[in-house]
């Protein structure tokens, strides 16, 4: 998990490029949204907005924590989750339209996936893992044990990070970018500890997703 940014970082640069060339040979920009959004979806599988879909579902419901996680298992999505995800694909086409041809593209695509990746990293460091009921703790215990067993990787997964965003990004960008990779993190893990007992693998997803829309918008805004 500690290679996460990178792994990120690699997506982004395939997304990139395709924006890139959709940019060249495509007038509408909301059109170039809306392909790159779905190449977005194909390479992540939609695991990740199915998370996101989980979480908005169990924050809905009122309850206890073992209620919340219940609504979050149920195969069915309700009208929270619905709208996570609408309002998700809308604010990730537009964002992605706004960033234009060239290298800004690229490099706006690049950095914002590798924080996506690098949320979910920051967030099985600081996170705990909630009581859903099985054996393992679910996937996100699974997360925030694989990087409390070496701390070390912790240290590497912050390393490569800041590396990419500070080389790519530069002072301005990298290090804002690099903020909404932390703060994030953070306020979705106190949102989920609030509310389920602690962090699973719907809100790592649901990290992930946000943690990419909030990067492009403030590449766009800087």
């Amino acid at each position: 998990m500690y290679l996460f940014p990178a792994i990120g970082a690699i997506m982004g640069a395939g997304t990139g490029l395709l924006a890139w060339a959709l940019f060249e040979g495509v007038t509408e920009p909301l059109l170039v949204g809306v392909l790159t959004s779905a190449a977005i979806l194909v390479i992540t599988g939609l695991h990740h907005t199915d998370g996101l879909a989980d979480m908005a579902d169990g924050l809905m419901v009122r309850g206890n924590p073992r209620r919340k996680i219940d609504a979050m298992k149920d195969r069915h999505t309700g009208i929270a989750g619905t709208s996570a995800v609408l309002l998700c694909m809308v604010g990730l086409v537009v964002a992605v339209s706004m960033l234009g041809g060239g290298p800004a593209v690229l490099v706006g695509l690049i950095l914002a996936e590798t924080a996506a990746k690098f949320s979910m990293t920051v967030m099985a460091i600081i996170g705990k893992p909630a009581v859903t009921g099985t054996v393992s703790g679910g996937t996100g215990a699974v997360f925030v044990k694989a990087m409390a067993e070496d701390r070390r990787k912790a240290v590497a997964a912050c390393a490569i990070a800041v590396i990419l965003f500070l080389v790519l990004g530069g002072p301005v960008h990298g290090l804002a970018i690099l903020a909404v990779a932390i703060c994030a993190p953070l306020v979705l893990s106190y949102v989920a500890s609030k509310n389920f007992g602690g962090v699973t693998g719907d809100v790592f997803g649901a990290t992930n997703d946000i943690t990419r829309i909030a990067a492009l918008v403030t590449f766009v805004s800087i």
